[in-house]
């Protein structure tokens, strides 16, 4: 029988992705879009890099966080993101690994500023391992 679950351990691993969606502060919805790379290791700990658009003022930032996962290949990513070592916002994900948890297809289910309010958004992402034939693959 094939195994058809997912661990911390499955998940781990170096990951870029793209996101894109709609931004909305109190001024009027602005278009988002990003491109990244982090790493995941197998205790939950994120760590990567960014360059996100934001109605057109672009942006490279630092991401710091956490990642959990279930074992119906479902998860959480909670993402810090830092500009010049300031947290400026913290973005949850809703996220379904697939594809043997090679990629994933995301959600943002929250966006925190780091003033502690919250700004509407409707944000996706795809994300997809850098290299899924590391010996801890599947």
């Amino acid at each position: 029988m094939r195994d058809t679950t997912c661990s911390k351990a499955d998940v781990a691993g170096e990951w870029a992705y793209t996101e894109t969606g709609t931004v909305i502060p109190a001024t009027g919805a602005v278009p988002f879009a990003a491109v990244a790379r982090y790493t995941l290791d197998a205790k939950g700990d994120l760590s990567g890099t960014a360059t996100s658009s934001s109605d057109g003022n672009l942006a490279n930032v630092t991401l710091k966080g956490t990642g959990t996962v279930n074992a119906d290949c479902t998860g959480t990513l909670t993402v810090g993101v830092y500009a010049s070592g300031t947290l400026v916002r913290t973005a949850t994900f809703s996220i379904v690994y697939v594809d043997k948890a090679r990629e994933g297809r995301a959600i943002v289910t929250s966006l925190v500023l780091a003033s502690g309010a919250t700004v509407p958004a409707v944000l996706t992402a795809n994300a997809k391992k850098l290299f899924p034939e590391l010996p801890h693959e599947r």
